[in-house]
């Protein structure tokens, strides 16, 4: 809001003082001073705005988000271009007002209005020349600070938010599939050393500590941490929180374990089909 107050009191004030441009130099330079800020506060304006749409972006993986990602940063510089092109409208509007009022104003020196015709033999008066300003950079090194600031504005608004979410996926996802990769690894040399007999329940892997040492304790999930193991007919989760283990010898996924939870990661994968 800050910003865009700025913006419009820098509007404002180009209007204002466009009448002093021409005729005192500080005039000319408070009004270039207004019309470079509106347009510069404009394009931190459009940094803004964009910053605010990254940043409530949901960090879940899905195409959705994923486009509203690449259309948030696409996007960016053309909203900070339509912030700046919509200050020149009213900065033009005040310069030709300004102008049609200076000239409709102006009057002889004895009061009287100023004679527009000439004999026809008299020649105009030839122009007097004036000298061509050597041509300036369009990028100062203001504008690249301003620029820079703008970037800084989105990464900062955009980065973290995003960091946090990477962090909290390795946290919460990956350990818990890599601690059901250990119990399996486990089962697969328990099978392998009994002729391909499974164990009726994963609490026997402990044994001796010869397969496992403890029985890992599943985190990061909508439940309590567990490593309770609960066992079942068939490979139907009942949503525990714990490890779940088939262990009747008649179905086709006999000694089969699994993350026994049917909410979805961030992925949007049930925990119970991995």
């Amino acid at each position: 809001m800050l910003i865009l107050v700025l913006w419009a009191a820098a509007v404002a004030a180009g209007c204002v003082l466009h009448p002093l441009y021409r005729s005192r130099p500080e005039g000319r330079l408070a009004y270039a001073f207004a019309t470079r800020g509106s347009v510069w506060l404009g394009f931190v304006a459009g940094s803004l705005i964009i910053g605010g749409m990254i940043s409530g972006v949901q960090t879940e993986d899905s195409p959705a988000n994923a486009f509203a990602m690449v259309g948030a940063l696409v996007s960016w510089p053309f909203m900070c271009a339509c912030a700046c092109i919509f200050a020149l409208p009213f900065l033009y509007l005040g310069r030709l007002v300004c102008a049609m009022l200076s000239e409709g104003g102006e009057e002889a020196a004895d009061g009287r209005p100023r004679a527009t015709a000439r004999p026809a033999s008299q020649e105009p008066p030839a122009r007097p020349v004036r000298e061509r300003a050597p041509p300036r950079r369009p990028w100062s090194l203001i504008a690249v600070l301003i620029v820079l600031a703008g970037l800084a504005i989105i990464i900062g608004l955009a980065v973290p938010r995003h960091q946090d979410s990477i962090a909290g996926r390795r946290s919460q996802g990956h350990p818990n599939r890599g601690k059901l990769g250990a119990i399996r690894h486990a089962l697969s040399v328990y099978q392998g050393d009994q002729g391909g007999a499974h164990p009726a329940s994963p609490e026997t892997l402990l044994v001796d500590g010869k397969y496992l040492a403890v029985i890992p304790t599943l985190e990061g999930l909508p439940h309590a941490p567990s490593n309770t193991v609960t066992l079942y007919r068939s490979r139907t989760p009942g949503d525990t929180g714990g490890w779940g283990y088939v262990s009747d010898p008649s179905d086709a996924d006999r000694g089969r374990i699994f993350i026994d939870c049917t909410h979805t990661d961030s992925k949007g994968k049930a925990w119970a089909s991995y």
